[in-house]
């Protein structure tokens, strides 16, 4: 399943702590990073959304390219310098991190204290540890000088209220002690575990829980920790993998050599280690990252760890649903939309923590009445440069009307200005007379659709297409960019009919539908579904959506207007089972009470459809409902 491609329904630890720690890198940014979990989430981000990200290995590399199924065991190894900028001995990289190039190190451990500090030297006591560790390598280089980012399992034995040794300082003992040690940059930024995601307060710099992983509980978190945690004001839930991600990370590492991991990850998964000491596997190289797991029992001995656990990937929790908006991108004459408007609004709802934002799409639009309207991808494009974080989609595209070859070209070049936040929402259309305006043949529009989804989904995955596609002819064609998603941005198919249906289940990502009873969409997805296993695909990878009205207030004031609107300015397939009986109205617990069935239901997003995009409305959804439900969820 995806949330943009929709979240997948099984993946390991090792996957999870991966796309986690690579949704906190940033595009232009410098990092250093070791072999395993470290390199796995920066070429992740690299891939996805980060294309100017620099990877920085200790053993002297900048700016490697990592091969598909070639990762490098060690940081020392020459698959570390296929097409890298350059290769420096190792001194002068650490000289770097002396002069503050770098942005963000990768750290691990086999404890971590509340303010950060890092051991990977010793368990016990010093004069005589129970189990000696890899030791520092460049560790305290890279704490002392970089924003860190450290990814472990999280259990009560590592989150420890004080670690045996500080191998790599964190914020030392709080407040401006880090500073006064003198370490004046850099410091513990954010812990990734498989329960939740942890930052440090600004004054204290004690850690806090900023998001819990999906499924996962305050408590659960709480009874892993070895010290009192804070949580922060707003505990989010983190967004699970997608189906995306998890097929850029199994085909970085198709021998499964890093990601297998289901739930025991190495305490020093990212420690460094020389030669093969007590308790150490044997490697290839003198110098490398060990992918360990330690036994940290009462009872230990000297070098006694355990490599037991290793297990294959076992299903994660159900993935919880999200939440977009529509945006009024068109009126009814004689108002006219304002773009400039529109853009604000996208800017807004970013704000108020939509999980993505959706554009109508027509060119022409009635006669009497006639609904004015701005194009989608113009405005859509405008609205991720002025946002960051909200996915921007096409709800719906009308596809066989736009030369594919186009398209193809204008989608991508829109997943790069918004870094990765693309979904496309398409469909075959419905009103003749726009498609004769267009010189497009209504009768075949079904036709040109599937043809279009080939051309698009070629010119995005190969380096170069061939093939006749009438009128289209495709002779050596080359587009580059290709999308920033890998291996391209999801694509969900709308309609009603079989053939649609079908055509969602086997050449899309998933099926978008427009108000839809819970019922009705229940069991309309249950025939995706089985159309996937008809064609040998696991449904689950499928994503679902079902845009819905909604006007939040008391039901007898508010049920009058909101029919006389769902009456006279939208429209309903005679061949679907679309309705205005589908409308989410009444207070917010009514709402929360009608919006419960399409969530049992299966229904991955939700977009909302406010009564005439009232601000009221809009900020209601958002901060009384959406909350309700998220909460109700966990």
């Amino acid at each position: 399943m995806t949330r943009h491609q929709a979240s997948a329904s099984a993946y390991t630890a090792s996957e999870l702590l991966a796309v986690a720690a690579s949704r906190l890198l940033k595009d232009g940014q410098i990092v250093f990073a070791g072999v395993g979990i470290p390199l796995l989430a920066a070429t992740l981000a690299q891939r996805n959304f980060a294309p100017h990200l620099t990877i920085l290995f200790e053993g002297g590399t900048i700016g490697p390219f990592i091969v598909p199924g070639e990762l490098p065991p060690s940081t020392n190894e020459q698959r570390c310098t296929r097409r890298a900028n350059m290769v420096l001995p190792i001194t002068d990289v650490l000289l770097l991190l002396q002069r503050g190039y770098v942005d963000v190190g990768f750290m691990g451990g086999a404890q971590i204290d509340r303010f950060g500090n890092l051991n990977s030297s010793f368990i016990g006591d010093a004069a005589n540890p129970k189990i000696r560790l890899p030791g520092t390598g460049g560790g305290n280089d890279i704490s002392s000088l970089t924003d860190m980012i450290v990814a472990m399992k999280h259990e009560k034995r590592r989150f420890v209220p004080k670690v045996d040794f500080i191998t790599s300082p964190g914020w030392i003992e709080g407040g401006r002690s880090r500073a006064q040690a003198g370490l004046p940059q850099g410091g513990m930024w954010r812990v990734v575990t498989d329960l939740a995601i942890m930052g440090f307060d600004e004054d204290t710099r004690e850690m806090k829980v900023l998001a819990l992983q999906q499924g996962v509980t305050r408590d659960q978190v709480q009874d892993n920790t070895g010290f009192e945690l804070r949580f922060d004001k707003s505990v989010e839930v983190a967004e699970p993998p997608r189906q995306d991600e998890l097929e850029v990370l199994r085909e970085l590492d198709p021998e499964r050599l890093y990601t297998a991991l289901a739930i025991s990850l190495s305490p020093c998964l990212f420690a460094w280690g020389e030669g093969r000491g007590e308790g150490q596997r044997r490697t290839p190289s003198r110098r490398m990252w060990l992918p360990l797991t330690l036994t940290l029992s009462p009872q230990a001995g000297r070098g006694d760890m355990s490599e037991s656990c290793l297990t294959e990937g076992v299903p994660m929790a159900k993935k919880q649903t999200v939440f977009g908006i529509a945006m009024r991108n068109f009126t009814k004459y004689p108002e006219m939309p304002s773009a400039r408007e529109l853009i604000d609004y996208g800017v807004r709802m970013e704000e108020l923590g939509y999980e993505s934002l959706w554009a109508w799409d027509h060119i022409l639009l009635g006669v009497e009445p006639n609904f004015p309207i701005h194009e989608a991808l113009t405005i859509l494009t405008a609205v991720a440069a002025r946002t960051s974080k909200i996915k921007v989609g096409t709800g719906i595209l009308v596809m066989p009307m736009r030369n594919p070859v186009i398209l193809a070209k204008e989608l991508a070049t829109i997943d790069h200005v918004s870094n990765g936040r693309l979904v496309v929402g398409a469909a075959v259309g419905w009103y003749k007379r726009e498609f004769d305006s267009m010189g497009v043949d209504f009768h075949q529009r079904g036709k040109i659709m599937e043809q279009s989804l080939e051309i698009i989904n070629r010119l995005w995955t190969e380096e170069k297409v061939d093939g006749d596609y009438p009128p289209y002819k495709l002779r050596g064609a080359v587009l580059y960019p290709k999308p920033v998603q890998k291996p391209r941005p999801p694509i969900l198919i709308g309609g009603y009919v079989d053939a649609v249906l079908k055509r969602a289940a086997t050449k899309g990502d998933g099926w978008l539908t427009y108000y839809y009873t819970a019922e009705s969409f229940a069991r309309t997805w249950q025939r995706v579904r089985g159309f996937a296993e008809e064609a040998g695909r696991n449904p689950d990878e499928l994503i679902s959506t079902n845009q819905l009205p909604i006007c939040i207030g008391e039901r007898a004031k508010i049920e009058a207007p909101m029919k006389h609107w769902l009456q006279t300015e939208w429209d309903y397939a005679s061949w679907s089972e679309s309705t205005m009986e589908s409308a989410i109205m009444g207070t917010v617990e009514e709402c929360i009470e009608q919006l419960q069935p399409h969530i049992e239901a299966g229904v991955d997003r939700i977009i909302f459809v406010p009564y005439k995009y009232e601000k009221e409305q809009v900020e209601a959804v958002a901060q009384q409902v959406i909350p309700r439900l998220k909460k109700g969820a966990k």
